[in-house]
């Protein structure tokens, strides 16, 4: 999925940023966010999936249409945004708008993503 056009002026000139996201910075906000479906996926997610998720991460934080109204977005919302358009292929709403985690669910998921093993090239997860 391609990241929409934008430009970027005023913050880092006509730049493109990142948000550079790990994987148990996602699993936080996908839990934050209700997602357990898409949490369930972090461990199997790849590099690549990772940096679009950034890449989209940030167009939402800095130039979606609620960073237009408040003049950013919050970051937890918007990386789960991206992972919905990343994982899933489509834009939707976030099950939970309010970002409250559930600890329990997001300490399993921790535990998952650090017991899953690691492929040949990978990052290791942070």
């Amino acid at each position: 999925m391609a990241t929409p056009p934008r430009t970027a002026a005023g913050r880092l000139g006509n730049v493109c940023g990142v948000i550079h996201v790990q994987r148990s910075t996602l699993v936080r906000c996908l839990s934050a966010h209700d997602e357990n479906e898409l949490l369930e996926r972090v461990p199997s997610i790849t590099d690549g999936e990772l940096k679009l998720i950034g890449e989209r991460a940030d167009y939402y934080a800095f130039s979606g249409e609620d960073a237009k109204r408040n003049g950013s977005m919050g970051i937890s919302r918007a990386v789960s945004l991206a992972a919905v358009d990343v994982l899933e292929g489509a834009s939707r709403d976030l099950k939970r708008w309010d970002g409250e985690r559930d600890p329990g669910v997001e300490e399993r998921a921790l535990r998952r993503l650090n017991s899953r093993p690691i492929r040949f090239g990978e990052t290791l997860p942070t």
